[in-house]
C-alpha cells in the first residue's frame, strides 16, 4: 500500500471516529457513492432537487513539524481537519433538511416571534409520529440550538392547549395505525 493510501485511510478512520461522537451525525447512515447528480425528492406533484455536494479539504503540516516528529502539531492539524469537515457535514445536512421540509410543507414560520405553546402544537401537528405495540408514543427528536431549548423548556400549556395536544396525539395514533393496516380482530378493554 502506498503512503498516500495509508494516510488517506488514517484520516478516513479518524473522521469516522469523530463523526461517531457527534450527537446528530452519528445517527445518520453514510454511503460513499459516485454519481453525477444530486438527489431528487418528490411528493404529490411537487419536486425538489438537492445538488450533489462535494467536500474537499487540505491538511497543512509544516515541513519542520514532519522532520522534527512534532506529534502535537500533526495531531492539531488532523483535529482541525476533522472539525472543519464535521461542520461542513452539518451544513450539508441542514441544507437538505431545509429543502425537504419546505417541499413537504413541514415548516412553521414564527415570523420573528419567540416560541410559544401554540407554535409547539403546530409543529407537533406537522410531525409524523410512531407508536409502539402498546399504543404509546415513540418520542421524537427535535433539533434546536441551546438558547431555543431553554426557551422551549420554559413554555407551559394551558388546559385548552393540553386538550388540543391530546386530540392531536389521538388523531396521529389513528393515522399511524391506518397506515400500518393495523387491526385487532378482538379487543378487550
Amino acid at each position: 500500500m502506498k503512503y498516500r493510501e495509508i494516510e488517506a485511510d488514517i484520516l478516513r478512520k479518524y473522521l469516522a471516529y469523530i463523526v461517531s461522537l457527534d450527537p446528530i451525525l452519528n445517527q445518520i447512515g453514510s454511503v460513499r457513492t459516485l454519481h453525477a447528480g444530486g438527489f431528487r425528492y418528490q411528493i404529490n406533484e411537487k419536486e425538489a432537487v438537492t445538488p450533489l455536494n462535494k467536500i474537499s479539504f487540505t491538511i497543512e503540516i509544516s515541513h519542520d513539524a514532519i522532520s522534527e516528529y512534532d506529534l502535537g502539531a500533526f495531531t492539531q492539524s488532523i483535529y482541525e481537519f476533522t472539525e472543519h469537515r464535521v461542520t461542513e457535514m452539518h451544513r450539508m445536512m441542514y441544507r437538505t433538511l431545509d429543502t425537504v421540509t419546505s417541499l413537504t410543507g413541514n415548516v412553521v414560520n414564527t415570523k420573528g416571534q419567540p416560541p410559544n405553546a401554540d407554535m409547539i402544537l403546530d409543529i407537533i401537528e406537522k410531525t409524523e409520529m410512531r407508536f409502539d405495540a402498546n399504543g404509546e408514543l415513540i418520542k421524537q427528536s427535535f433539533i434546536a440550538g441551546p438558547d431555543m431549548i431553554k426557551q422551549l423548556a420554559s413554555i407551559k400549556f394551558t388546559p385548552e392547549q393540553e386538550e388540543r395536544h391530546n386530540r392531536i396525539i389521538e388523531r396521529k395514533k389513528k393515522e399511524f395505525y391506518v397506515k400500518k393496516c393495523y387491526r385487532r380482530l378482538s379487543y378487550v378493554n
